[in-house]
């Protein structure tokens, strides 16, 4: 993937989680001077055989975040300039980052800001451990924790992205120790206001486009309406948040008018009750994978998909539902088309739902991206491998 992508300076996001990745040798300027690139997400990609990333994000200069805590570099001999110029750059996980004695790391963080939080592992790296720790207050030690700073020990986050200048709701807390802890944009430009026992979370937004970090420095239980009407919001990225303790995450997107894209991975649901209008009418949504969703517990999925009416993948092949579930208005008011993944033993009452909606395109087994072209092209039995 040598410059795969140079210079492409439309490029605002870029998924590679799906990518195949285990041949690769050279990441070399992979995005260098790709000037619009906001977010990648690096899930699953593979680095083990790589052993050259210089220039990788060269002149990135709308990167804020970088998750490359799944990087295996121990083969790589050259880092030069691969951060260089990156100014916008917040965060930058490098927790399993390996040097070896060839490593040339010429310029690697020139250009960064000094008050960068970088999650790094002296033991591991201990040269590029050391350039960051010049910078002003910029080193967290991952041995602790990547936001260990202040003897702060636990923390999880949520990266949003939202569109349109002047004041938007970014976020509902339900009770202020449910609130998010810290905010980038800096948390004193936020607009608080208290109603019905919920705390908003507004700002004042000046560019058309804008990222928004929301960190949790403690374990919260309570997702319930999270989002709920935050119309200006277009993609969230739940990985990094943790969901261990949450029990109810109903209307969570609820009314979410230009919300596209949710990414689910590592988002726990084992101790949720309730889904019910999670997604309801968030009518720009075109696919859910939410097949990582562990279902057991819920007592109600009451209008969970309700007028998604732009939705064209679902995956639910690993809900497991219960009969006296609240089903009402589950599905309700969305495509006909729609390609759901559902398997019939696990939710028998679900998949007979949508089999009444005359949605013949329900694929039986996980692997339903492969047959996402058969099934558009208009084969629309159920297959079961």
């Amino acid at each position: 993937m040598h410059t795969a992508f140079y210079h492409c300076n439309k490029i605002t996001h870029a998924d590679l989680s799906h990518f195949y990745s285990s041949s690769l040798i050279s990441l070399g300027g992979l995005f260098q001077e790709c000037h619009s690139l906001k977010y990648v997400n690096f899930t699953n990609f593979n680095t083990e055989k790589v052993w050259t990333m210089q220039f990788m994000f060269r002149n990135c200069i709308s990167l804020t975040s970088l998750d490359l805590s799944g990087f295996n570099t121990k083969l790589v001999k050259d880092m030069k300039y691969m951060f260089h110029n990156c100014h916008n750059l917040h965060y930058l996980n490098l927790k399993n980052f390996e040097q070896n004695d060839l490593l040339d790391y010429t310029q690697i963080f020139n250009g960064i800001p000094n008050n960068i939080i970088v999650c790094i592992n002296n033991a591991k790296a201990p040269d590029l451990f050391q350039l960051i720790n010049n910078f002003d207050n910029s080193f967290i030690d991952c041995s602790v924790d990547w936001f260990a700073r202040n003897n702060i020990l636990h923390y999880s986050y949520i990266s949003l992205k939202v569109k349109g200048k002047g004041i938007n709701k970014i976020f509902y807390g339900k009770d202020a120790e449910h609130a998010c802890s810290y905010f980038i944009p800096p948390d004193e430009v936020i607009i608080n206001s208290i109603k019905q026992n919920y705390v908003h979370y507004e700002y004042d937004f000046e560019q058309d486009e804008n990222e928004v970090i929301l960190i949790w420095y403690n374990k919260i239980n309570y997702l319930g309406c999270a989002f709920y009407k935050s119309t200006n919001i277009t993609f969230v990225d739940l990985s990094n948040f943790n969901s261990t303790l949450v029990t109810d995450i109903h209307s969570m997107f609820d009314s979410c008018k230009s919300l596209v894209y949710i990414n689910f991975t590592n988002f726990e649901t084992s101790e949720c009750t309730s889904m019910k209008y999670m997604f309801s009418y968030s009518t720009s949504l075109i696919s859910l994978d939410l097949s990582g969703f562990d279902t057991k517990k819920l007592t109600s999925i009451q209008g969970m998909f309700q007028g998604c009416t732009s939705l064209k993948y679902i995956n639910l092949i690993n809900f497991q539902l219960k009969e006296n579930l609240d089903y009402s208005n589950t599905i309700s008011r969305i495509p006909k088309n729609v390609i759901v993944c559902i398997d019939q033993t696990k939710a028998s009452h679900l998949y007979q739902l949508i089999v009444d909606l005359n949605c013949n395109n329900i694929y039986c087994s996980d692997d339903w991206y492969i047959h996402q072209k058969k099934l558009i092209d208009g084969e629309n039995e159920c297959i079961d491998d």
